[in-house]
């Protein structure tokens, strides 16, 4: 088992445990129950024995729109 440090998006800051060590790390993180979500991309930068560290390459808006509230004028 590996240890996984993020740096940078939705995720920055977390460790989580993962089974193998891939180069790229992709990531979906759900905001609300309305299904707004952003899906992230890391890539692997460093690893030092069972602990990786990935930085984040790209983070994009999926799911809902991401301003609800925006009026539309009549």
């Amino acid at each position: 088992m590996y240890k996984a440090h993020f740096k940078g998006g939705p995720n920055h800051g977390q460790v989580i445990t993962i089974p193998s060590a891939p180069k790229m790390y992709n990531m979906t993180k759900v905001y609300d129950v309305s299904g707004f979500r952003t899906k992230s991309k890391y890539n692997l930068i460093k690893q030092e024995g069972d602990n990786l560290y990935y930085t984040l390459e790209e983070e994009r808006f999926d799911g809902v729109d991401p301003t609800p509230f925006q009026r539309n004028p009549k």
